[in-house]
């Protein structure tokens, strides 16, 4: 990660519009095998990526509620 990071500094892009337009230019040379699998791993990433955001907004919620709890309001 951190060499896609220099990478995208010094095409003056961040990390994320980097691996965009890599997506984009992304032509599969295998077959509809190598796609599934491709579309496979593409899935299982959304689905833990999904759960990292879950967790990280249930502990802003409870970290919210605890702050209400000390300032006596409401969140």
């Amino acid at each position: 990660m951190y060499e896609l990071a220099l990478r995208g500094a010094h095409l003056l892009l961040n990390v994320s519009e980097l691996m965009h337009q890599a997506a984009q230019d992304f032509i599969p040379t295998g077959g509809a095998a190598d796609r599934f699998a491709l579309i496979e791993c593409v899935n299982a990433s959304t689905k833990e990526v999904n759960g990292a955001i879950d967790d990280a907004l249930s502990f802003i919620a409870g970290l919210n509620k605890r702050i209400g709890a000390t300032t006596g309001s409401k969140p």
